[in-house]
C-alpha cells in the first residue's frame, strides 16, 4: 500500500461522563507501528491501539488512526485504493463505502444554532438539542467528535494541534521552485503524486512536516460544532467527514495546516457523506484543498457564508503576480453529489474556486451556485473549473476583478450561468422558476453557458433551490460583511 500508515492511541479520558482509555505511548503515534499485526482479523481485544467499527477507514494516505477492525464480527482492514483502506466484514468484501449511522437522527436543531440551513441540506439537525459540551483541550475535542452519540460541541478557545503529533520527515518534489522562494513543494504522498503527475520535477529530501496536518479529526454522525463568538479556532488539523450523515459546523476557523506543502493536509473534507451544513466558517493557510467533497455519493450538502481566505506566503504560483494567492480552493468530485454553494466569499484565489467534476462521464456533481462573491488580486486568476461530470447552475453571483471566469484547459463539463439584466426563463424547466442573472464586474467574458445543463434529470430529483438576490454592489457588501467566522 502506498502512503504512510500510523497508529494513534485510543482517545483519552475527557470528563466524568465521556471517557475512553488513552494509550500511554500516544505522545509518539508512529512508535509502535507493526505491519504484521496492524491488519489482523483476530485477537482484536489484544491490540493496544484501539478498535475500528465496520465500514470505517483503517489505513491509507494521511491515516494515523487505529488499524484493528472489530465490531463483534469477523472483519478485516481491506485495501480499497491508494487513498484509503476500510474495515469490511469478511463475508461481505464488496460492502458499500460508508459508516453505519450512529443512531436515529435527532428531530430538531439546537437553539444555539444560528439560523436554519438552506438549499439541499435544509433538513439537517446535527446533534439536535443534546446538552452542549465545551471541550477543554485538543484530546477532549477529538474524543467528542468521535462519540457515537449525538453531540452539540461548543468551541470557546483555540485548539492548536500543530505540534500535537510531532513532526515527520519525508522526501518529495519541487515542481514550482524552492521553499526559500516562497514556493509550495510537494510531500511524497498523494498516491505517489510526484512521480505520477510531476515526474520531471526536481526531487527534494528531508521535508519536515507536522503530522497532525495529514491526520484529520474524524467526526461521527449527528454532530453540531459551533464556535463561540470569535474563539472557535482549530489550528494545524483538518476535519474529515467520511461515510457519515447529519453534520453541522458553524462559526469555526480552520487554519495553518502545513501551508508550505502540497499534500500537507486539507481544511475540510467531505467523503461519501450526506446531509452536511458548513456555515460561517473561515478557511485559511492550507497546504492542499481548503474544502474537498469527493469519493462516492455526497447528497444534500450546503456550503454557506464561508470565507475562503486564500492569502498565502507559499504558493504554487510563486514568482508570478499570483504568488500570494492559493490555488487549491474547493474541489467537488464525488460520483453522485447535490451541493448548494451560497453566500460564500473568495479572495486571494488563483483557481479551483471551485472545481466541479471528476472527468468521469458517469458521475454527476450537481452544484447550485448562488449569491457568491469572488474578488481576485491577480490578473491570472480564474474562478471556475467545470470538468466532465460537473453540472453547475450559477445564478445571482458577482465575480469581481477576475480576468478568467472559467478555466477551460481541462475541458468543460456542464455549466449554465445567465448574464444580462433580466431573469432567465430557461431555468424554469430545471428549478421551477427563472434564474437571477450573474454580474461580471471588471472581469473577463463568459461564453461557456450550455442550456443542456438544465436538461440533466437530477435537477428534478431535488428541491430547495434558494431564490437568488440581485448580483449588485449591495450583495457584494453584504456577503463580504457576513461570510466567515466570528460574525454571528
Amino acid at each position: 500500500m502506498h502512503g504512510i500508515l500510523n497508529l494513534l492511541g485510543a482517545a483519552g479520558v475527557v470528563s466524568a461522563s465521556f471517557s475512553i482509555a488513552r494509550d500511554s505511548n500516544s505522545s509518539d503515534p508512529w512508535a509502535d507501528w507493526n505491519e504484521e499485526t496492524a491488519f489482523t482479523r483476530k485477537n482484536y481485544t489484544e491490540t493496544p491501539k484501539g478498535l475500528i467499527n465496520v465500514y470505517e477507514r483503517c489505513g491509507g494516505i494521511g491515516h494515523y488512526g487505529p488499524t484493528a477492525c472489530s465490531q463483534g464480527i469477523d472483519a478485516m482492514c481491506t485495501f480499497k485504493n491508494d487513498y484509503y483502506s476500510q474495515c469490511l466484514p469478511v463475508a461481505d468484501p464488496n460492502a458499500p463505502v460508508g459508516q453505519k449511522p450512529a443512531g436515529p437522527k435527532p428531530a430538531k436543531l439546537s437553539p444555539l444554532v444560528h439560523g436554519k440551513p438552506v438549499g439541499f441540506a435544509s433538513a439537517v439537525t446535527g446533534g439536535g438539542d443534546a446538552e452542549p459540551v465545551r471541550p477543554k483541550d485538543v484530546n477532549e475535542l477529538s474524543d467528542l467528535l468521535q462519540d457515537p452519540e449525538p453531540r452539540v460541541i461548543i468551541l470557546d478557545k483555540t485548539f492548536d494541534f500543530t505540534t500535537a503529533m510531532g513532526t515527520g520527515v519525508i522526501d518529495g518534489c519541487k515542481p514550482w521552485g524552492d521553499l526559500e522562494q516562497n514556493c509550495q513543494v510537494a510531500l511524497g504522498l498523494g498516491g505517489d503524486w510526484c512521480n505520477r503527475e510531476k515526474p520531471d520535477a526536481p526531487k527534494v529530501q528531508g521535508l519536515e512536516f507536522n503530522k497532525a496536518g495529514i491526520s484529520p479529526l474524524w467526526i461521527r454522525s449527528h454532530k453540531t460544532i459551533i464556535g463561540s463568538g470569535d474563539k472557535g479556532i482549530i489550528v494545524g488539523r483538518s476535519i474529515r467527514m467520511m461515510g457519515v450523515e447529519n453534520i453541522i459546523i458553524q462559526n469555526v476557523k480552520v487554519t495553518s495546516i502545513n501551508e508550505q506543502y502540497v499534500w500537507g493536509g486539507d481544511g475540510l473534507d467531505i467523503w461519501g457523506s450526506s446531509n452536511v451544513w458548513l456555515d460561517h466558517l473561515t478557511v485559511s493557510r492550507i497546504g492542499r484543498q481548503m474544502l474537498v467533497v469527493h469519493e462516492g455519493s455526497n447528497k444534500n450538502i450546503t456550503i454557506s457564508s464561508i470565507h475562503f481566505d486564500g492569502f498565502t506566503v507559499f504558493s504554487s504560483k510563486c514568482g508570478t503576480e499570483s504568488s500570494t494567492s492559493h490555488y487549491w480552493g474547493s474541489k467537488f468530485s464525488g460520483q453522485d453529489d447535490s451541493i448548494t454553494f451560497i453566500n460564500n466569499y473568495m479572495d486571494h484565489f488563483s483557481g479551483r474556486a471551485p472545481q466541479v467534476g471528476d472527468k468521469n462521464e458517469s458521475s454527476i456533481s450537481l452544484t447550485h451556485v448562488v449569491n457568491n462573491v469572488w474578488e481576485a488580486v491577480s490578473s491570472k486568476a480564474h474562478a471556475f473549473e467545470v470538468l466532465t461530470g460537473g453540472v453547475v447552475l450559477a445564478e445571482g453571483n458577482l465575480i469581481y476583478n477576475t480576468s478568467i471566469v472559467i478555466d477551460e484547459s481541462h475541458g468543460v463539463g456542464l455549466i449554465y450561468m445567465p448574464l444580462g439584466n433580466s431573469g432567465d426563463d430557461l431555468c424554469t424547466k430545471a428549478i421551477g422558476r427563472p434564474c437571477t442573472p450573474n454580474n461580471l464586474l471588471q472581469s473577463g467574458s463568459f461564453n461557456a453557458s450550455d442550456p443542456a445543463t438544465l436538461d440533466v434529470p437530477e435537477w428534478k430529483d431535488n428541491s430547495n433551490f434558494p431564490v437568488a438576490e440581485a448580483a449588485d454592489e449591495k450583495l457584494r457588501e453584504k456577503v463580504k460583511a457576513n461570510a466567515g467566522f466570528g460574525k454571528l
